[in-house]
């Protein structure tokens, strides 16, 4: 695999097969925050995307914190236990997570405490990263969006749904999850780079923050409704007044897909057109071998399938797709 995950992603097709097919865990640098106290759970409550209350103790939600307008601002994972809660959110959200809990979240109520520089997040990944789990010692979750501590009461693993392009998150303290990995490593499981993060990403269609969430975005935008990423029932957070009423009046004017072709290369940034009017721009590109898969946010008049031009009307030919793309990767694949 080549490039950082910022930028244009290159990775073989038998680096994409080893990724889905086998045991994979991908440390990252994340920013971490432990939530406990009193009114913990309402305040969260109020201002995720998701439903906290109702997924219970020992749950894994992923959602969004959104302006009032219901713009997301960031994009978080939230794991639930019996003591409070740990939010997990993208490195470069450091600043901005730890700002909105410090004007969002009263301290009388609820004790924030930031661990992005001694905790860290693994992400698992391939059909065989369960079974490592268990013969490294600790149950894998038996639910989607469930958790188990995994023989040490400090780490944390969850499971994510089918719908999810990783298998599982590991999240803790940095030498608990070291030794973690160096045990799922004796059980065959390679330790894979950000890069690798970044290509199941792309692979899976999930929404990126800084790539396909930008300021404006909201979440009907970002497939936030096919990834069980909002709640239409949970009651009042901020920013719902504007994701209810495209959800129950209207729709959005663009939608997260992908668009696949073969030839040359175009980096982020480059327009998609159908026939002369811009239809949208890659945010995410992906290369693997001869295919490219670029992620974008697509006007919806442009139907799945539909044939749209990259760089210039009459450019290098794409097909619109519907995520995620693993039979578009596959060898042979029209």
């Amino acid at each position: 695999m080549s490039s950082p995950a910022s930028e244009v992603i290159a990775v073989s097709r038998d680096d994409l097969e080893r990724l889905q097919a086998g045991s994979t865990a991908i440390p990252m640098q994340s920013a971490i925050f432990r939530l406990a106290g009193p009114g913990a759970l309402e305040c969260l409550q109020g201002i995720l995307t998701n439903d906290v209350k109702a997924a219970g103790t020992d749950s894994l939600i992923y959602g969004a914190i959104l302006t009032p307008k219901g713009m997301i601002v960031v994009d978080v994972w939230v794991f639930r236990d019996h003591d409070g809660f740990t939010v997990v959110a993208p490195k470069q959200a450091h600043r901005v997570v730890a700002d909105l809990f410090a004007k969002r979240l009263p301290p009388r109520l609820v004790t924030v405490k930031d661990h992005a520089d001694d905790w860290r997040t693994a992400w698992l990944a391939g059909s065989g990263c369960a079974d490592a789990v268990s013969r490294a010692g600790s149950p894998f979750p038996s639910a989607v969006w469930k958790t188990v501590a995994p023989g040490d009461d400090s780490l944390v693993l969850g499971r994510l749904g089918d719908g999810a392009p990783w298998s599982g998150i590991l999240v803790g303290p940095c030498q608990q999850v070291m030794s973690f990995l160096d045990r799922l490593q004796q059980q065959s499981t390679l330790i894979g780079k950000p890069e690798g993060h970044e290509t199941l990403r792309i692979m899976g269609g999930w929404p990126g923050l800084g790539t396909e969430i930008g300021e404006k975005t909201l979440p009907q935008e970002v497939r936030f409704d096919e990834i069980e990423g909002v709640s239409h029932t949970k009651g009042c957070y901020v920013g719902q007044e504007t994701v209810a009423r495209i959800h129950f009046r209207g729709h959005p004017n663009r939608t997260l897909r992908g668009v696949v072709w073969k030839g040359p290369s175009f980096g982020i940034g480059t327009a998609i057109f159908s026939a002369e009017k811009v239809v949208g721009q890659l945010t995410s590109v992906l290369e693997i071998d001869d295919l490219r898969i670029g992620l974008s946010l697509i006007r919806r008049e442009v139907l799945t399938g539909d044939e749209v031009s990259l760089g210039a009307p009459g450019g290098t030919v794409g097909v619109v797709r519907p995520p995620p793309f693993w039979e578009a990767a596959k060898p042979g694949a029209p």
